[in-house]
């Protein structure tokens, strides 16, 4: 499945590292064929800069694992927990590839959502380090027009001093 069906060449971004599920690659899919520009022109499949193709897959993954944990809030105990652990999955390998702070504070509230207090503590405070020390690129602020950045900061604050 495209953007999946192409070799990488020697020094090239390798996909395959991150041994994405199929429901991973399909989401990403969608990211490529949904996600528009501040134009409202539909990105699409053509070439991208390596900027914008991570971006782009990790987008997908943080729209994959968003999508896990509203599923997570019809489950009780194992089975939510099993959403929220793919959840986690997918955030993790959204910012091995794309190192936007925003998916640090996702894993944060992904991680206190099951109880894991310590995990999401260290989360929340790695998000507020690499968000100060981030400087967002115009892409970025695309991958962030639906998201509070501002909020995100106030409540990781708020979070880490109650943790």
């Amino acid at each position: 499945m495209w953007p999946f069906n192409q070799e990488p060449k020697p020094g090239e971004f390798d996909l395959d590292r991150y041994q994405l599920t199929p429901d991973e690659e399909r989401q990403i899919g969608i990211a490529f064929d949904t996600f528009l520009d501040w134009d409202g022109r539909r990105i699409g499949k053509e070439v991208h800069s390596e900027e914008v193709h991570r971006g782009l897959i990790a987008h997908g993954l943080w729209n994959y694992a968003e999508q896990k944990m509203v599923s997570a809030d019809f489950f009780w105990r194992e089975g939510r927990e099993v959403h929220v652990n793919q959840a986690i999955s997918s955030i993790k390998k959204a910012y091995a590839i794309y190192h936007l702070p925003i998916y640090m504070f996702d894993l944060a509230t992904y991680e206190e959502t099951i109880g894991r207090l310590v995990a999401a503590g260290d989360a929340y405070r790695a998000f507020l380090q690499a968000h100060t020390q981030y400087e967002l690129s115009e892409f970025d602020h695309l991958l962030l027009r639906d998201r509070n950045l501002g909020e995100a900061v106030r409540n990781a604050e708020e979070r880490t001093s109650a943790l």
